[in-house]
């Protein structure tokens, strides 16, 4: 799927540098990813009402920086074959072109500067034009933003792992003919987003109690702090409620939500006073080594994934965890922590 939004120029002088992007590492280009993570459709919603959100909406801001004052009509266009539905999503219009197997599309949305929201919706099948955009001299800043959501398409969702492709599913915009391109290159300016992530859908997974949405870990006294390398025993248990099908292998990776990319198996800490010398880290119950974090995922190979439980007959069942805090270095401050993980769930 390839949706284009070309700008079109109204009045603007033939060979003269008009706009060119701000904070970009190409002057023309600016590709930023729209990271939606790993959406799971819940057992027994394999058919997705239309508009129904699957994700929140993921933003990227782009800043344009314009030599003249110029006026240019936003227009949409649609290249290639793909499924367009209407579809209403937070009391607002948009076209939602599918991405995955006609069941789940994505909508995308314009926010101005001055606060003004534009909810994308294709004039036909091809698109076609939306409303004039002036901008002013100096640099004007943009939000484009995209949520995932159900197509109302009457077949199921196909069960397993599906990812967005983010070529095949990315979403370009231009404004053409707005970049001097004397030295060469593209006489446009493009912004070509790639929505990056998977959609899940499992027949036999299991369904999760609410989880504390906070675990309060203690406090700790310097003057008790154990040897580097070591934690201090007064630890936080804390539990993970499911109710699963029989004979189901439960897999986990849990990711650290300040630093989605953190492969270590220390939390990032956040706070206003974050104390030095000092890591978070969490254990499963029965086992000696703290958990690694990982992306989130339920790739069978994915960094992180560790086996949590089998189901056995079925039913209600608590995986148990806790957390430990490390002394890392010989010089500590004292001060205040704050940290956040997210767990993915697979199975098989």
């Amino acid at each position: 799927m390839l949706l284009v939004v070309s700008i079109g120029s109204l009045a603007t002088p033939a060979s003269a540098t008009i706009c060119e992007f701000v904070g970009s590492t190409a002057t023309d280009l600016f590709q930023p990813t729209y990271p939606f993570g790993s959406i799971r459709i819940p057992p027994g919603e394999a058919q997705l009402p239309a508009g129904k959100p699957l994700s929140d909406w993921v933003d990227q801001r782009v800043s344009v920086s314009c030599a003249i004052p110029s006026q240019f009509m936003l227009t949409a266009m649609l290249q290639g074959p793909h499924d367009i539905a209407t579809v209403d999503v937070d009391g607002q219009s948009y076209s939602a072109v599918s991405t995955i197997g006609g069941s789940v599309g994505i909508v995308v949305r314009f926010t101005f500067a001055d606060g003004y929201q534009l909810p994308i919706k294709l004039g036909s099948a091809s698109g076609g034009p939306l409303l004039p955009v002036s901008f002013a001299i100096g640099t004007s800043a943009y939000d484009i933003s995209f949520r995932l959501v159900g197509m109302g398409n009457p077949l199921s969702i196909q069960e397993g792992r599906l990812d967005i492709n983010p070529i095949a599913d990315g979403l370009t915009f231009v404004l053409p003919g707005a970049h001097d391109n004397s030295a060469g290159g593209s006489s446009d300016l493009t912004f070509g987003g790639e929505p990056q992530g998977e959609v899940v859908y499992q027949v036999n997974a299991c369904t999760s109690s609410p989880t504390p949405s906070s675990v309060d870990v203690g406090s700790f006294s310097l003057a008790d702090a154990p040897e580097v390398g070591s934690a201090w025993p007064n630890e936080q248990q804390f539990g993970l409620s499911l109710t699963c099908p029989p004979s189901v292998n439960v897999y986990a990776v849990f990711t650290d939500a300040s630093n989605p990319g953190n492969l270590t198996d220390s939390l990032t800490l956040t706070d206003a006073d974050v104390p030095s010398g000092i890591a978070l880290k969490l254990v499963q119950d029965g086992e000696l080594e703290p958990i690694k974090f990982g992306p989130e995922s339920v790739a069978p190979n994915a960094l992180g994934r560790f086996k949590l439980m089998n189901s056995g007959s079925g039913g209600s069942m608590t995986a148990q965890f806790r957390s430990r805090l490390y002394r890392t270095e010989a010089v500590m401050n004292d001060g205040a922590i704050q940290a956040v993980a997210l767990f993915t769930l697979g199975y098989d």
